[in-house]
């Protein structure tokens, strides 16, 4: 009898384990789980005028996206103890994407897919140097052509719509949800997508829907005018503590409405604070522009439904920026 009894018990725990809610999809609840995590690597450069000897800064952004080409492998290729089935996806987005037809910019380097390889495809594309088209020499295509894209952006800066970036291009075809798990040779099949946006701005919101508040003191821009308003506003009202502050009176730029945001970690680096003397580099106002600009990232960011975010100043060196990207990655 006992033996009828624990057999029973048992068919019941594989039966719950494996149930099916919807056609083609299982619950993850299955004690014999493989789960596939793909990187999506998003890195989007905004050229504006933040590239001009204007607004001088220690690292080249060049610098910078060659030094996140080269941590892809090994270190996040095999992040989060990933050692096989990866399908994961690089691709530059310029957040001036008008410059690609105006310098007639090649797109074609500026991603690399690693979606349609098999696992000895991949393998061999990643470590074999000499074979056709492997990822060594499209590292370089990728850097070569992103660097000349910046050359011709000199030449001509326009305003960077990081507005429009997060309401519309950030969409679900370039940030990607996780699959439905599924069944294979036994085993529960779960893919996730871990979408990586790198951004490099200075933290100015000054293109797309510029000029008046859309309602009260929220705002679709921030520029020098919204910065000098809000310190003002703060000194005169004798608050001590500017979040406090920030948000009693309402102050923010309006949350975009992207449902893809919940699937989206943003590494947001370079913010430069014009408010700094540039021969000493010592405060001139207090509080100073990257205090505020801080504020109004970290508020609209948590009302957009970003999933998680980390926001820097410039760096000082590539070591600096390589051991925070790392963290970025590893913090997860």
């Amino acid at each position: 009898m006992k033996k009828i009894l624990t057999s029973l018990v048992m068919v019941i725990l594989l039966a719950s384990c494996s149930r099916t809610d919807k056609p083609g999809t299982v619950t993850p609840e299955s004690v014999d789980t493989v789960v596939n995590i793909n990187v999506n690597l998003i890195i989007s450069p905004d050229l504006s005028n933040r590239i001009t000897d204007k607004y001088s800064k220690p690292l080249d952004d060049v610098e910078i996206i060659s030094k996140v080409m080269d941590l892809y492998y090994p270190f996040i290729y095999t992040s989060e103890g990933r050692a096989i089935g990866q399908k994961d996806k690089i691709s530059i987005q310029i957040t001036n994407p008008q410059l690609l037809l105006t310098y007639n910019i090649d797109n074609e380097p500026l991603e690399i897919d690693f979606s349609n390889l098999s696992n000895e495809e991949r393998i061999r594309y990643l470590t074999d140097s000499l074979m056709k088209n492997n990822f060594k020499d499209d590292k370089k295509r990728l850097i070569n052509e992103i660097a000349k894209t910046y050359e011709k952006a000199r030449q001509n800066t326009v305003g960077a719509d990081i507005y429009n970036l997060f309401q519309s291009r950030l969409n679900d075809d370039l940030v990607l949800a996780d699959m439905n798990p599924f069944k294979s040779l036994g085993k529960l099949v779960v893919n996730k997508n871990r979408n990586i946006l790198v951004l490099l701005t200075d933290g100015y919101i000054e293109a797309g829907l510029y000029g008046s508040p859309a309602e009260g003191n929220l705002y679709y821009h921030l520029d020098n005018d919204v910065i000098r308003i809000f310190r003002e506003e703060f000194l005169n009202s004798g608050e001590k503590d500017l979040k406090k502050f920030f948000e009693q009176q309402g102050y923010g730029l309006v949350p975009v409405n992207n449902n893809a945001l919940k699937n989206l970690e943003v590494f947001a680096i370079e913010f430069y604070d014009r408010s700094l003397s540039r021969v000493s580099g010592n405060n001139t106002v207090i509080p100073d522009d990257y205090d505020i600009i801080k504020l109004f990232w970290e508020d609209w960011l948590t009302k957009s439904g970003v999933k998680r975010f980390k926001i820097y100043e410039r760096f000082a060196t590539i070591t600096e920026f390589e051991r925070a990207f790392k963290n970025f990655i590893s913090e997860n």
